[in-house]
């Protein structure tokens, strides 16, 4: 039987058929990790149709470029070897992303019982607090996310070189007939909707689980969704009015139900608060606890330590 030929589409749909397998083998390990959440909220036909769903959207999204390229540029030539070396760093680039982010997904559940979401990123203002956190309490994932990454990197190298090495381009006059194509498929599964909104995560939301939810998306498109509703937001800063610095302070010491504690000084909003009780000091332990995660808080499914 002959072959179906792809032309210069055939190493970009090799990839994506990867990457397709592997965000749902790691969709239905999550699951399955979570089968009784998942049971409890009748989601396992949702979870794998609207999965399948999410990935093909984000697909489209990180491959209709190359696509587009692909189609119209030629693979011979001084020419053909640049883009033949600059698709083989987007794909194999690409595919480390997807593989990556799920295999970071793990931990970040077990601390958050979320996908990677905005918080993923709004830490690495803090790289060194957060590598010290890393390597003090997730030696072992920062292990199998390093060979992971590695394998990824080096397979994926040297089979783009592989499969790029044999690809042909169609002939002139069908090349822009082919780009229309991929543009029109590209978008529509981008999209994956003809309606007004593009694909979000509340169109494949069934449960009253957050998790649950979270699992139909694959973590790549949950953590670029999140970043790009990240950039639309709004300064808060801008709904507020000016005031001189002097009326605010003195504002604040007006409004305190005990001017008189404020401290002269440098530093306008210090205040002495007396004890009320003189009495014999008492033995009193404060316990503050900041970012408890969620496997250590028993109601959330985590350990009975609260």
């Amino acid at each position: 039987m002959k072959k179906m030929n792809f032309g210069p589409l055939r190493p970009i749909l090799a990839f994506a058929l990867v990457a397709f397998c592997i965000l749902t083998v790691s969709r239905m390990l999550l699951a399955l990790w979570m089968a009784e959440r998942v049971s409890s909220s009748e989601g396992w036909g949702a979870l794998i149709l609207q999965g399948a769903r999410v990935d093909i959207a984000t697909l489209c999204w990180l491959f209709i470029l190359p696509s587009l390229l692909a189609s119209l540029l030629p693979v011979d030539g001084i020419i053909g070897k640049i883009w033949r070396l600059a698709l083989r760093v987007w794909l194999v680039f690409g595919l480390w992303i997807l593989v990556y982010m799920e295999l970071a997904t793990p931990p970040f559940i077990m601390e958050y019982d979320l996908r990677p979401n905005r918080l993923f990123v709004e830490y690495l203002i803090y790289p060194k607090e957060v590598f010290s956190m890393l390597w003090v309490g997730y030696k072992l994932e920062l292990f199998i996310g390093l060979v992971g990454s590695t394998m990824t990197l080096a397979l994926g190298w040297l089979w783009s070189g592989k499969i790029t090495r044999t690809t042909k381009q169609f002939k002139w006059y069908w090349r822009p007939v082919l780009a229309i194509i991929v543009v029109l498929l590209g978008v529509l599964g981008a999209r994956s909707t003809l309606g007004h909104r593009p694909l979000n995560p509340a169109m494949v939301a069934f449960s009253s689980d957050p998790l649950v939810n979270d699992l139909v998306l694959n973590s790549s498109y949950s953590l670029l969704f999140a970043v790009n509703n990240m950039k639309s937001e709004r300064s808060a800063e801008k709904f507020y009015g000016k005031m001189a610095q002097d009326k605010v302070i003195e504002l604040v010491k007006q409004s305190s139900a005990k001017p008189e504690r404020f401290v002269p000084g440098s530093l306008p909003t210090l205040n002495q608060n007396i004890a009320s009780y003189q009495g014999k000091k008492k033995n009193l332990v404060i316990l503050l606890q900041e970012s408890l995660g969620a496997r250590f808080v028993g109601g959330m499914g985590g350990l009975p330590l609260t």
